[in-house]
């Protein structure tokens, strides 16, 4: 009676310990799912199956490229779009992406602490596995059609368990099932790996052990079937077949989740990871003649080495059969038999490994917490502002856009906008198109000036780069319409399209240029745009304001007033305004400025330092040229090194402090060396800072 009692009360507590890991961790998951949604294909997937419940529109169809508007898409997940799109439809943009992601990560769990019930696994175990399992499991966390196939992967595990102790018609009629919807779900390559698996254990229970519970016949016939629901879903042909046709190409060149584990530290720390448990199974599994439960790691450990993004996948099954390892009463007993200082060393590694994956586990949320908000998260990622602008005031078009932007822009604008591409690499877009354009990013001029010529191109969305500014404007068909807070806009030249912002668009890019000469023509600007529908905060409308403020003041030494500059809000005003203090000579307010930027540029810093010289303040000053002229201080502030016309201001900085600071050794020969390289350019150091600028003067920019 007891002993009885005792039972029930330890294992009242696993039960409870387990409960409270599982709390634990779907907090930590739950933490993760505050996050923007990721542009590549979620939007596309959220769009299409939109589409497909309110037009009708097949998904198998592209309706939204211009270049390959019409042509067939290879694989469309339709039960995840539709599922995606309705609940967004009913919750939201924001929350509703957020609780589509929070339910698949519950949905995981769910499927997990099953799994943990049907292995009867301690709470000691549980601990030990499901934060390296979590942690493998954030690695591709986007809500992806993919993810739920790990929960998935679960609960085909235990099929496979509950089938190979009863190889009956019933369990081999739920595997189907699980199959035929995971094959309408994703491609369900890993269940298929694992129900192989199930057969090939089969095959040795007959030819070895002379099995009588099931026929050749029987064992054959299931396998046939179970094959077959691979070609059950509205998409052509069966996913091993497409697999085929996809490794023929090298993607891996163009796209950074096909690179193999090798290809980076960081891949291959994880992948050791999953080396190291996948040797306990591996050993555990030989010694009970358990082959299929082999065959499943190996092929794993390959698939994994040969193509990164597979680690979570592979991890969560590794790790899914250590737990029912270590869960085993052979194992425990094996365990308990060690040395004890064998135990200990274990017990360690153990700890280490935990240690890292709840560091992993807990970094993304934080960073994300950390931030003002997701709505400026969101405004850094995507074209926000630009695409709002662009939505508001146009009807239709051909969209010139980065690969990562296609997708936000094909749920974001109105159907009439055609994109140039967006992440359906492989299933609508060819290997050499894709290879095409991803290897050209660095080369963007030659790849605009061909596409031009391709196609026609009636808008260019970008990121907001100056020398990109001047490879489509170099092309006479193409003017800036509008900047945003992070990409700007171009629009072809034609009767119905007018320059509304000609000089207003110029200053906010390059705001160095600023002369009181240019006042006119920007007000100008202001009472010709009054008709044009700007997005609510926009950066232009801002711009405009910091003009007119500047304007109203007899004393222009009053525009900069702390208060003013306080209420500032974005980076585009507040840098304006700095250049504006500078060649007023009000050094003080334009060194207040440029250090409140959110996200200084190497050129803010370097005016940063011509205020702080100014403004008498050496220290702060030497203190930032040290910085600047270090490579590796520079890599610790996450800056770019130092182009070379920012080099050029840094000397012209430093030769017109002369007397003034005093350098180090190293720095000094680092200032010597880039003297010796401009003077053989001859360069000159009496060229005011204003001249200093790349690819052309601001008299030219202004004056075309």
């Amino acid at each position: 009676m007891e002993n009885n009692i005792a039972l029930i009360t330890k294992n009242h507590k696993n039960a409870i310990l387990i409960y409270i890991v599982f709390i634990f961790s779907f907090l930590l998951l739950l933490l993760q799912s505050i996050q923007p949604i990721h542009p590549f294909d979620e939007f596309f997937y959220l769009q299409a199956g939109k589409d497909y419940l309110e037009k009708g529109l097949s998904p198998w169809i592209d309706h939204y490229s211009f270049t390959f508007f019409g042509e067939k898409i290879k694989y469309f997940p339709v039960l995840y779009g539709i599922t995606f799109a309705s609940i967004v439809s009913y919750l939201g943009l924001i929350f509703g992406y957020q609780f589509f992601l929070a339910l698949h990560l519950f949905i995981i769990l769910t499927a997990l602490f099953v799994y943990t019930k049907k292995i009867e696994c301690s709470w000691q175990v549980t601990l030990l596995i499901v934060p390296i399992l979590l942690y493998f499991l954030l690695l591709r966390i986007n809500p992806r059609p993919e993810l739920l196939g790990n929960a998935l992967i679960i609960v085909c595990l235990m099929l496979y368990f509950k089938a190979r102790s009863n190889f009956s018609y019933q369990n081999l009629i739920l595997i189907s099932l699980v199959l035929l919807f995971w094959v309408n779900w994703h491609t369900p390559i890993f269940g298929y790996i694992i129900f192989f698996a199930l057969f090939v254990d089969k095959f040795f229970d007959k030819v070895f052990k002379r099995g009588e519970s099931f026929t050749w016949k029987f064992w054959t016939f299931w396998g046939i079937i179970i094959f077959c629901i691979g070609f059950i879903h509205p998409n052509d042909g069966h996913f091993f077949i497409e697999l085929i046709f996809f490794g023929g190409d090298d993607w891996s060149s163009i796209v950074h989740e096909f690179v193999p584990v090798d290809s980076e530290y960081f891949y291959r720390f994880q992948y050791n990871l999953l080396l190291f448990g996948a040797a306990i199974s591996i050993i555990f599994f030989t010694i009970k003649k358990q082959y299929g439960l082999i065959f499943i790691i190996l092929i794993l450990i390959a698939v994994s080495a040969l193509m990164h993004r597979l680690l979570t996948q592979s991890s969560i099954i590794i790790l899914l059969l250590l737990m029912y390892v270590l869960s085993h009463q052979d194992s425990k007993n094996f365990i308990s038999s060690l040395k004890p200082l064998i135990q200990k060393l274990l017990s360690f590694t153990w700890g280490v490994i935990i240690l890292f994956a709840l560091i992993g586990l807990t970094n993304t949320g934080i960073q994300l917490l950390s931030t003002k908000g997701l709505s400026q998260l969101k405004e850094n990622l995507y074209p926000v502002e630009t695409v709002n602008y662009l939505k508001l005031n146009k009807k239709q078009g051909h969209v010139f856009n980065d690969f990562g932007l296609g997708g936000y822009n094909i749920y974001n604008l109105p159907s009439g906008f055609k994109v140039f591409w967006d992440g359906r690499l492989n299933l609508l877009y060819p290997f050499n198109f894709a290879k095409k354009y991803l290897e050209a990013q660095e080369n963007f001029a030659n790849v605009f000036s061909n596409e031009v010529d391709n196609y026609q191109i009636d808008y260019v969305i970008l990121k907001i780069d100056q020398n990109d500014y001047f490879i489509v404007t170099q092309h006479k068909d193409y003017f800036l319409e509008y900047v945003g807070k992070t990409f700007f806009l171009f629009s072809k030249k034609s009767d119905n399209q007018e320059n509304n912002l000609k000089v207003s668009s110029k200053l906010s890019l390059f705001p160095m240029c600023w002369e009181s000469s240019l006042h006119e023509d920007i007000l100008e600007e202001q009472k010709k745009t009054q008709s044009v529908i700007f997005p609510r905060n926009s950066r232009m409308k801002r711009l405009f304001s910091v003009v007119s403020n500047y304007d109203l003041h007899e004393n222009k030494l009053d525009a900069f007033n702390q208060n003013y500059i306080q209420s500032l809000k974005g980076d585009a005003e507040k840098r304006l305004l700095a250049y504006m203090a500078i060649k007023s000579k009000e050094y003080s307010p334009a060194m207040f400025l440029f250090s409140t930027l959110e996200t200084r540029e190497n050129r803010d810093l370097l005016m940063l330092i011509a205020a702080m010289l100014k403004a008498g303040e050496l220290e702060q000053a030497m203190e930032l040229i040290t910085i600047l002229s270090s490579s590796e201080k520079m890599a610790n502030l996450d800056r770019k090194s130092l182009v070379p016309f920012e080099k050029a201001i840094l000397l012209t900085l430093i030769e017109q402090s002369k007397g003034q600071l005093n350098f180090s050794p190293e720095e000094s020969k680092y200032i010597e060396e880039l003297k010796n390289n401009f003077q053989s350019e001859n360069f000159n150091f009496s060229l005011p800072l204003k001249s200093i600028f790349p690819e052309a003067g601001c008299k030219k920019l202004f004056s075309t």
